[in-house]
């Protein structure tokens, strides 16, 4: 299993290469799909994302297949699906780290925050974003990882242990993504 801190080094680093626009050569993906249908996969990190389809960990973070376990979310909220789901990517995959990437200018935070109606799905999916009174949507945006982040430790342990639980944010703007919430 390899470290948390170097996980997120790759995370960076994947980010990095996002940002120059240089991503890893992807060779032959063929091959690729081959060797990993034939094997459990392995992945490096699971990742908790929105679902706003202008953030997608794998380009964000210049993945390749079978490097990311990915579940996604309206404003990356956590229920018991999604701690299925990660539960799955630790054990019995062996995903050392768990990222919970939140967003930029998310919908279901403005959604949150606008209090408008919706039906009830919606309704049960914004009423998880934490709103505090007098908040802007940047800081609600990061109360709402943080709060995912507490979900995943407080519904899961111990079965997450020992990976680490790591907060991000994606700058829709600049397309960088922050490790240090």
């Amino acid at each position: 299993m390899t470290a948390p801190a170097e996980v997120v080094g790759l995370l960076r680093e994947g980010n990095r290469r996002f940002l120059a626009e240089r991503p890893r050569a992807r060779g032959d993906m063929a091959a690729l799909r081959a060797r990993l249908a034939q094997a459990n996969p392995h992945p490096y990190a699971a990742v908790l994302a929105c679902s706003d389809p202008r953030v997608c960990p794998e380009l964000i973070l210049d993945a390749q297949l079978g490097e990311l376990f990915v579940v996604r979310t309206a404003g990356n909220v956590v229920d018991d699906i999604v701690c299925g789901s990660i539960e799955f990517a630790v054990r019995p995959l062996g995903a050392p780290v768990v990222v919970v990437l939140g967003h930029s200018r998310c919908g279901a935070v403005a959604a949150a925050l606008a209090g408008a109606q919706a039906g009830p799905a919606l309704a049960s999916l914004v009423a998880h974003i934490p709103v505090g009174s007098g908040a802007d949507a940047a800081q609600v945006e990061d109360d709402n990882i943080a709060a995912s982040v507490a979900q995943l430790r407080s519904g899961l342990a111990p079965w997450l242990e020992p990976a680490a639980i790591v907060a991000a944010k994606y700058d829709l703007e600049s397309g960088v993504v922050d490790f240090g919430l």
